[in-house]
């Protein structure tokens, strides 16, 4: 059995348990004696398998055998099932995304509003009873120390899986927050690194000596701020996103920001039977966030200009 009882609230039940945060992230010398560990870190899959078998090729190729899911696993796809099997196949921790939670939970709080239930509804008849057993067991955070670092992980802020904190936010307390712990966080220390998902776009800041980093996505990856007239072209946003995390021999930290190229017809074609087909296919091949106007009000509520 584990000895480290903050452990033993991440480790997924039927992983192989590990026996303390050191020896996950294996502080010892590669063969090539350059590189310690590396870690991939996944996120927000959104049950896009195509993507999800393209990442986990990509991370296979490199020689990285740990992996890290920060959740949304599922939703919006029609792959759950498929995506599901994956993750606990690969990923030695899990996090909680929110559609995780709410697509795999009980429909009927949300009655009463239509669009919202029939989501709940049509996912909930995507995935086994074992499916669902293990996304509403995935705990909500998970971290380790290294080098007098704290790492912390979670899906979207310390305190809720539904809140969003930018890499612009005008408020820096709100960034500052991310590294503050909660009732939800496995200890009560101010993390160093903070490495989450729910954005779908990838970045790394840094504030008040602590790094910041969002890993971007792995089946919806979209840029949050979208003009007609300023635009590129979406093909290099929309693939698949993922992070690793290097740990070097003196116990330092490295990162590196992946992108692979995905089939999107043939993840497309597969969604048959989705409700919203067209919003999903709009989303992979533009990256384009299905509530973006939405998003540019809340923006300019907060005070950002000319955007």
């Amino acid at each position: 059995m584990c000895n480290d009882k903050r452990l033993q609230n991440c480790v997924l039940k039927n992983r192989p348990t590990l026996t303390s945060c050191r020896e996950y992230v294996n502080i010892s010398k590669s063969n090539s004696g350059e590189k310690m560990e590396r870690i991939a870190i996944i996120a927000d899959i959104h049950s896009n398998l195509q993507a999800l078998k393209a990442v986990l090729k990509n991370i296979k190729e490199q020689g990285i055998e740990k992996i890290i899911c920060l959740g949304d696993i599922i939703g919006k796809g029609q792959n759950a099932h498929e995506c599901v099997q994956l993750v606990k196949k690969y990923c030695q921790i899990v996090v909680a995304g929110n559609t995780d939670k709410r697509f795999s939970g009980d429909a009927e709080p949300f009655k009463e509003d239509k669009v919202e239930y029939g989501r709940i509804k049509w996912n909930r008849s995507l995935l086994t009873q074992d499916d669902v057993d293990f996304l509403q067991a995935i705990p909500f955070s998970y971290e380790f120390e290294v080098g007098g670092k704290l790492v912390r992980f979670f899906h979207a802020t310390p305190k809720s899986m539904f809140d969003f904190v930018n890499s612009f936010e005008k408020d820096l307390g709100k960034n500052h927050a991310m590294f503050l712990p909660s009732e939800n966080t496995m200890s009560q220390k101010i993390a160093d690194v903070v490495i989450y998902g729910h954005l779908h776009y990838p970045f790394l800041t840094t504030i008040y000596n602590k790094t910041l980093i969002c890993c971007g996505s792995v089946g919806l990856s979209t840029s949050y701020i979208q003009n007609d007239q300023r635009n590129s072209s979406p093909e290099e946003i929309t693939k698949a996103h993922y992070v690793v995390m290097s740990i070097d021999n003196d116990q330092s930290l490295s990162y590196q920001f992946v992108s692979v190229k995905y089939d999107k017809q043939k993840e497309i074609a597969s969604n048959t039977q989705n409700p919203e087909l067209e919003t999903f296919k709009t989303e992979i091949e533009h990256g384009i966030y299905r509530n973006m106007q939405r998003t540019i009000k809340t923006l300019e509520d907060k005070g950002f200009e000319n955007i």
